[in-house]
């Protein structure tokens, strides 16, 4: 199976820039941390209870990112995927090994299902909207997530990412740009 994830700080047009993907290419679409999955209530329970420290949170995650590629069927895009694992573990101060712990176990499991993949890191100036407000929001700055996001491909040169600044750049122009660049 393939997949292309699209990824980048909170409030950049993921989510509606990946479902248009998903419907040009008539592929799958899916949301990560997936609300519709066996382990869908992970994303509300890391989002609006507090208590749980750094590492549980991404652990928890990691689990619901499991379930999600291991129930997949067709070739799917993605809205997020286990490179979040990484930026919000770096932006939350967790200790890089259990960062390259937390990395290793999804992209372990990844790699085995989906035989290719390509990633769209989404980037900008400031959000399109105005980010939710959660945990993540709440412990770090939105520059600095976005400034960790564009850096992915210097961190992780093996994969295939393409970043895509959307700034001034209308849903169909960044949709375009990402077709084009994914050819």
């Amino acid at each position: 199976m393939k997949a292309i994830i699209v990824e980048g700080a909170d409030g950049l047009g993921k989510t509606t820039i990946s479902k248009y993907l998903a419907q040009v290419l008539e592929w799958d679409w899916i949301r990560q941390p997936n609300p519709n999955s066996i382990l869908g209530w992970i994303k509300r329970e890391v989002k609006e209870n507090f208590d749980w420290n750094p590492v549980e949170r991404q652990l928890l995650h990691t689990c619901s990112n499991l379930v999600d590629y291991l129930t997949v069927k067709e070739n799917t895009v993605f809205d997020r995927f286990w490179l979040s694992t990484y930026v919000y573990s770096k932006m939350l101060g967790i200790d890089d090994k259990i960062v390259n712990t937390l990395v290793k176990i999804n992209r372990d499991v990844f790699e085995k299902v989906f035989s290719e993949y390509k990633v769209v890191i989404l980037t900008g100036n400031q959000p399109f909207i105005k980010a939710d407000r959660d945990y993540y929001e709440k412990k770090g700055k939105w520059d600095f997530l976005n400034n960790l996001y564009r850096n992915l491909p210097v961190q992780f040169p093996d994969l295939d990412i393409k970043v895509v600044d959307v700034t001034n750049k209308t849903i169909s122009g960044v949709l375009y740009e990402i077709l084009e660049k994914l050819d």
